[in-house]
């Protein structure tokens, strides 16, 4: 046995696939070059390539004169494939990379019409046109071809085929990520998943579209430990010359996560030095009262006909619990002395699925 390497692609690694030569052989050798330095590591993936489709996917890598030996057992059904190859960083430097496949040079010698002398000028002098018989000029080709499968028989084969397959076992492989060698490397993780039921093994970011036969109910976020919904916004205006509350009904089937509270506030008048606002969040459940955030300290009305802002962040830090159906967030905005004012709230939350 003579063995030999032979190149079959040099190859400037992009993030699209790309393909050498095709390839009989299962053993192949790899020889890496970089035109600088990298900041970091370079990472790229090979594997086999067959009707477009690439399997045996597997993570390479670089090292300065490095080369690398690539095992890969061809399918019986597969004459000859070409291997394919992909950067997956976005270092910029130029990655090079030189594929040769292993021949037996007894069986195997690659010669091309050029190495063999005379062989052009011999085929460029056979005859262009085809030689023109009819089938009965050969001797028995007409019973040959009569004693061929008709096509009911090519029918019946067909029936027989799908009956084998039908017969097939439904359940695949299964195997877990970490099973495949790089593949947990090359996983691109879907980002959003329309269910009725929450994904199994979420990981931190993952959205979920929570759907019934009715259509959408709403949109969820994993953020490490819980599923929390998009930010949700409720809107009150109250007026009044002394304290007023709205409220929002709480759902048993939620915990509640405040982020912001926004309000814009005007009075009737000129205020007086003991006049000021001081405005809290509070739940109520029958005659028990629990209060959520009440703002830090009082803040004197506005001017005759003037108009505030104020805002305040809660950061996450006020979530409540519900456990029953009776409960509701009441808005309060509560003052001291009797003048007409008027103030719209605006309360922007979360939903925490339980």
């Amino acid at each position: 046995m003579l063995l030999a390497w032979r190149e079959i692609a040099t190859i400037t690694l992009t993030k699209e696939w790309q393909y050498t030569e095709l390839t009989g052989a299962s053993f192949f050798r790899i020889t890496h070059t970089l035109d600088g330095q990298p900041l970091g590591t370079v990472r790229g993936a090979i594997g086999q390539s067959v009707e477009g489709i690439v399997f045996d996917r597997r993570l390479i890598g670089y090292r300065p004169g490095f080369q690398e030996g690539q095992l890969f057992i061809k399918p019986d059904e597969v004459e000859d494939r070409p291997l394919a190859l992909q950067r997956l960083d976005d270092i910029n430097v130029t990655w090079n990379l030189k594929v040769e496949e292993l021949i037996n040079l007894a069986t195997s010698l690659p010669l091309s019409i050029d190495d063999i002398d005379n062989l052009r000028d011999l085929l460029n002098g056979k005859a262009l046109t085809q030689h023109q018989h009819q089938i009965s000029d050969v001797n028995g080709l007409a019973i040959a071809l009569d004693e061929k499968v008709d096509a009911t028989d090519l029918a019946a084969s067909e029936q027989l085929i799908l009956a084998q397959v039908a017969q097939k076992s439904p359940i695949g492989h299964v195997h877990t990520i970490a099973d495949v060698t790089g593949l947990s490397e090359l996983e691109v993780e879907k980002s959003i998943i329309i269910s009725e039921t929450p994904p199994l093994n979420p990981y931190l970011g993952l959205q979920w579209y929570e759907t019934n036969s009715q259509g959408l109910i709403d949109l969820w976020q994993w953020d490490g430990s819980v599923w929390v919904s998009a930010e949700k916004t409720f809107s009150s205006n109250q007026a009044g010359t002394g304290s007023a509350q709205s409220f929002l009904p709480l759902s048993p089937n939620y915990n509640y996560r405040w982020l912001r509270w926004r309000f814009w506030l005007r009075s009737g008048r000129a205020h007086l030095s003991n006049e000021y606002a001081l405005p809290s969040l509070r739940t109520f459940e029958g005659t028990t009262e629990v209060v959520v955030f009440t703002a830090p300290e009082p803040f004197a009305m506005p001017a005759n006909g003037n108009a505030q802002i104020y805002e305040y962040i809660l950061v996450n830090k006020n979530t409540i619990t519900t456990n029953t159906e009776n409960r509701a967030l009441a808005i309060g905005f509560y003052r001291v002395n009797a003048v007409n004012y008027a103030v719209g709230s605006e309360l922007v939350y979360q939903l925490v699925r339980k």
